[in-house]
């Protein structure tokens, strides 16, 4: 039960306010991709969750009663011009952008998602002597360093801020290499909700073997690889394999232009982005989950992993993969999962096939993942470890 939202009054929050106040900083809240920042503030329950952001998107799905975007707010036009002029000559928000807002709540602590949105909070959490935690999740580690402009500003962040979060050791090493101080970085996993993605131990189906890709469509994700994989093996076992993509994007055109030119148009389902109520709807129908994530051109990469990856080993089902970013960290290589090279469309294609051939392997494999699952992901204990990590940034600043 979330209590009575907190009004200023004579200097004092109401008393019905029970919790104390995290401030939740973001660019927009909440993108239909972006699921698993909704569970960590829902999953903190010990705090009162306060969100701030440029835009609000999708509340009906990801709903909090308290929710500021920069337009909104008191004096918003002129606060909005300010912060519009104080971003793009200093790559931060100007630290009075969100001044009523904490002066109506009071937040013990402000949580940045992603990097950039860290730089851009720090005046802020400095002007009002709150700690402020960074959570980095993967474009922020390896795309937005390679501008020139960022490193300065990120190097002020990691002098200043007070605890960046990274989702396992790869994401860790990668904020080290960029100059943050070890003794900063805590590795928190995400965790998906084991309650709500039911497990069933795969057999091998009386119809032809569903295979799933969830992801954007960006080149990163490596969806073309796996679609070319698909094919071959599905000009093998044709009318007895079947894709399915949730997922939208940049290189929509380009991926349909693939499939239909391998000739695999008619056994590929494209559902678009789809809630998340849907996302695990579509896991719990499918025999296989493909995942072949690589290093884009512009650097861009995962930086931890895909959550769909937890989501898919919850509810039991094999893994298909590639040896990118912690990918690693997240499954278990050789029980959970086949992880193979970036863009290595052969290997891919020869861990595929296996897959199909041999169903008898399928229950072993979503048994591991599930237990893999419930003893380092699991969203109930990843909220009191954000909670721990909470009290440890108020305690220490």
């Amino acid at each position: 039960m979330i209590e009575t939202p907190p009004i200023a009054s004579a200097g004092r929050l109401k008393p019905s306010v029970l919790r104390p106040v995290v401030l939740h900083a973001m660019r927009d809240y909440l993108q239909i991709t972006e699921p698993w920042v909704y569970s960590q503030i829902k999953q903190t329950t010990g705090y009162y969750p306060v969100v701030v952001c440029d835009a609000k998107l999708n509340q009906k799905l990801f709903p909090l009663p308290d929710i500021h975007a920069s337009t909104d707010l008191r004096f918003a036009r002129a606060h909005h011009l300010i912060n519009q002029v104080h971003r793009k000559l200093a790559y931060a928000n100007w630290p009075g952008s969100y001044q009523g807002v904490i002066k109506q709540y009071r937040p013990q602590l402000i949580h940045a998602h992603f990097g950039d949105r860290g730089v851009l909070m720090l005046g802020t959490a400095r002007k009002h002597r709150v700690p402020l935690v960074t959570s980095f999740y993967g474009y922020d580690v390896s795309q937005l360093p390679r501008e020139a402009k960022w490193r300065p500003r990120l190097e002020w962040l990691f002098d200043h801020g007070d605890v960046f979060l990274a989702e396992g050791p790869h994401l860790r090493q990668s904020l080290l290499a960029l100059g943050c101080p070890a003794d900063k970085v805590r590795i928190f996993h995400l965790g998906v909700d084991v309650v709500n993605a039911p497990f069933h131990e795969r057999r091998a189906p009386a119809g032809p073997t569903r295979i799933l890709m969830a992801a954007s469509f960006r080149e990163k994700k490596g969806l073309r690889y796996g679609i070319e994989a698909f094919a071959r093996v599905c000009a093998r076992h044709r009318g007895h394999v079947q894709l399915t993509i949730i997922g939208d994007g940049p290189l929509k055109d380009e991926l349909r232009a693939l499939a239909t030119r391998l000739k695999v148009m008619p056994f590929i389902r494209w559902l678009g982005y789809q809630p998340h109520d849907v996302l695990i709807k579509e896991l719990a129908s499918a025999h296989l989950f493909l995942s072949p994530s690589v290093v884009a051109e512009s650097g861009d990469t995962e930086g931890g992993a895909p959550v769909a990856l937890l989501e898919a080993q919850a509810s039991g089902l094999p893994i298909l993969a590639t040896t990118h970013a912690d990918i690693p960290e997240v499954t278990r290589p050789g029980e959970s999962a086949f992880l193979v090279p970036e863009r290595d469309v052969d290997a891919l294609e020869e861990r595929l096939e296996y897959l199909v051939t041999h169903p008898e392997c399928w229950a072993a494999m979503g048994r591991s993942g599930r237990a893999h699952v419930l003893a380092e992901f699991n969203l109930l204990e990843q909220g009191r470890r954000l909670e721990a990590i909470y009290r440890e940034a108020i305690a220490r600043h």
